[in-house]
């Protein structure tokens, strides 16, 4: 098992004892993290886990995305899971207004060009971060639409990858794509 968070499974016994049994008879398993080592540490599988860095460190973009680069180019990742994970008080329409503000602030203060990148693409709709940032990108003002532009498409990992490689910086809500940022 290569590069994976593991557990837990304590909300169903039969579970655990399968996945247990299926972990310990696995030849190897390479943990991403230690909260996963030191689960399976106190499941008793020791001797077949290895502690490495999350495969996703390893993977090279294949060519650089060409931006204008005469200003700044911000790669934003939001996502509707982290959102609703965070923010949970608030109606998902008030958050995505201070969201689009906060992007009119940014392109002001550092005169940037904002790119708004889904990291996930899913049916499922609070995991969708690609009609997330869709919806986003329609309440920023127009005086400001010039500098915000939209991956308004499924571009795969490797192609994430090369469009944040043409960044300048990079901010994610997303642990891989910060990770392939």
């Amino acid at each position: 098992i290569w590069g994976a968070s593991i557990g837990p499974f304590e909300k169903s016994t039969y579970a655990k004892r399968i996945f247990k049994t299926h972990l310990q008879n696995a030849d190897l398993i390479t943990s991403r993290e230690s909260k996963t080592t030191k689960y399976l540490k106190n499941l008793g599988i020791v001797n077949n886990v290895e502690e490495c860095a999350d495969p996703a460190f390893v993977v090279s973009s294949e060519q650089k995305y060409s931006f204008n680069h005469d200003h700044l180019v911000i790669g934003l990742n939001l996502s509707p899971l982290s959102s609703n994970q965070t923010f949970h008080m608030e109606t998902i329409d008030r958050l995505l207004l201070k969201q689009a503000k906060i992007i009119e602030e940014i392109i002001t203060k550092f005169h940037a060009e904002v790119i708004l990148i889904p990291h996930v693409v899913s049916e499922n709709i609070y995991d969708d971060d690609l009609r997330f940032l869709k919806y986003l990108k329609t309440l920023i003002n127009d005086k400001f639409a010039d500098h915000v532009r939209l991956i308004d498409n499924d571009p795969g990992f490797i192609g994430v990858k090369n469009i944040l490689a043409g960044c300048d910086i990079v901010i994610s809500a997303r642990m891989h794509c910060a990770i392939n940022a």
